[in-house]
């Protein structure tokens, strides 16, 4: 006699995925992307700037840390935008 197993429900109830599951990381990063422009006001050019997520010399990186994201659980994402300090002196020269 055959036994099924039953799936054991994960977080509210709802299974968890197999390891067979596909996961399409530029996807979870087109996401991600779009997170930061609409909560902190970023544009592409922001994201592709040196340090970025998105910046050519980090975006295997990136992408890697997508995949991490969406198949580890539990997950939580942070999102931080960092302001650059602007000079002192605003609209006039230094011998006013």
């Amino acid at each position: 006699m055959e036994v099924a197993s039953t799936p054991i429900p994960g977080a509210n109830g709802v299974t968890s995925p197999t390891a067979e599951s596909s996961i399409d990381p530029s996807r979870v990063l087109d996401h991600i992307a779009l997170v930061c422009q609409i909560a902190l006001g970023a544009t592409n050019e922001d994201l592709e700037s040196p340090g970025s997520l998105l910046h050519k010399h980090r975006y295997s990186d990136t992408v890697q840390r997508c995949t991490r994201f969406a198949t580890d659980t539990p997950n939580a994402l942070y999102i931080q935008k960092d302001i650059l300090p602007v000079s002192t002196i605003q609209n006039g020269t230094e011998d006013s």
